[in-house]
């Protein structure tokens, strides 16, 4: 979120269509395939297989999770002509695009749908990521934002998310979720209830929205969102979302099938006592390293972050065994960190040199750059022994993955 430049997908023809269409990502993981953690993504998704209607439901899943959320729809619309009708159309006939965000979104949507009835949100919230990321973890935009939620990294920490050399709660969809929803609430109430104006201020800044309606009040102008002097991809991200809403609103006005899925939770997060290698743990649970890379898409390598947060997020099936299996890793190849407090005086390669660790190490772990400044009383963790993540007997297999 906030205005990140993009190119456009090049996959539909038309110099017209051209500010219609979604954007384009990189990734952060370039060389870990797309198809790869799709395919992974659905083999989580398959364990419940997806019913032909909601009426061969059991009787207490009868409700499918996307009619669950579409039932809390409230905002979306789509007047006849309006570009929120041309961007229901777009995606209603792609059919084959949709289908693949479904299935990256099959696994978030359980957690996703409870997160925002807690908060008493509307249903089309959810869509956000359709039009952040196609549902993908691991985009990273132009613009250095980042995970499906597309989160910049100050953003990201405002709202509190971990971002350090382990792990990136930008790309852990269970805590951007948490985040992002937080942060609309917040733009929501800003903006007096307005929706639109919030998802504007989502895409392209809320101080930026801000000052175009504070401009268009002076100037005895209309402050609604289409009105305002706002970049031309804001001007579009709103439709969008509008017009998905519409789509699964009324899917076969569009000639496209909503999916219908069980309502019920497909993954499970487990919490730890401290950091693991996730290579060590797929050996010991019997569990699909690529599944686990896919959920898990938050950590920057096979170890969780040894200063937190920790916790793994796994397979619902498997939660039981993971947490069962868990006390019983070797924790010898794990990285272990001190804390110390710089005292006056106290400079980097003092510090570096007192505790036999290097400068490079210090300011690694604690975000500082060479010549930071220390301040008195100032805490900072220190790796014992200056072991790096790659000393793990098993990087060599978590490479071979990547």
């Amino acid at each position: 979120c906030v205005s990140n430049p993009s190119r456009t997908d090049p996959e539909p023809s038309g110099d017209d269509q051209q500010d219609l269409l979604p954007p384009y990502f990189l990734r952060a993981h370039v060389d870990d395939p797309f198809e790869r953690i799709d395919r992974a993504i659905e083999r989580i998704g398959s364990t419940q297989p997806a019913p032909e209607s909601a009426t061969e439901l059991p009787p207490e899943t009868q409700v499918d999770i996307w009619q669950r959320l579409v039932d809390r729809f409230e905002f979306s619309s789509c007047p006849a002509g309006s570009r929120a009708e041309q961007w229901a159309e777009w995606f209603g006939e792609r059919q084959d695009y949709l289908g693949r965000v479904m299935v990256r979104a099959h696994p978030w949507l359980h957690d996703i749908a409870e997160q925002i009835e807690a908060r008493d949100l509307p249903g089309e919230l959810a869509l956000v990521p359709i039009v952040e990321s196609a549902y993908d973890p691991f985009a990273y935009s132009h613009g250095q934002a980042s995970g499906a939620w597309q989160f910049v990294a100050a953003t990201g920490r405002e709202y509190g998310l971990e971002i350090n050399e382990y792990y990136d709660g930008r790309r852990d969809l269970h805590a951007a979720t948490r985040a992002a929803l937080e942060y609309l609430e917040t733009l929501n109430r800003r903006f007096d209830g307005d929706w639109n104006l919030a998802l504007a201020a989502y895409n392209g800044g809320q101080g930026r929205v801000g000052r175009a309606i504070r401009r268009n009040r002076s100037r005895g102008r209309s402050t609604h969102w289409s009105d305002l002097g706002l970049p031309r991809e804001t001007l579009a991200y709103v439709p969008k979302v509008n017009g998905l809403g519409c789509l699964f609103r009324s899917p076969e006005r569009y000639g496209w099938q909503l999916p219908k899925w069980r309502d019920q939770a497909q993954i499970s997060r487990v919490e730890l006592d401290g950091p693991i290698d996730i290579v060590q743990l797929s050996v010991h649970a019997d569990l699909d390293l690529t599944e686990l890379v896919a959920l898990n898409a938050g950590l920057g390598g096979h170890l969780t972050s040894p200063t937190g947060p920790h916790h793994i997020i796994v397979p619902r099936q498997a939660a039981e065994r993971v947490r069962s299996v868990v006390p019983e890793l070797d924790q010898s190849e794990m990285l272990i960190w001190r804390q110390i407090e710089v005292q006056r005086g106290d400079t980097l390669s003092q510090l570096a040199l007192r505790h036999d660790t290097s400068i490079q190490a210090l300011t690694d772990a604690n975000g500082l750059s060479r010549d930071g400044f220390l301040r008195v009383g100032q805490v900072l963790r220190i790796p014992d022994g200056n072991r790096r993540p790659v000393d793990s007997a098993f990087a060599d297999r978590y490479a071979e993955l990547a």
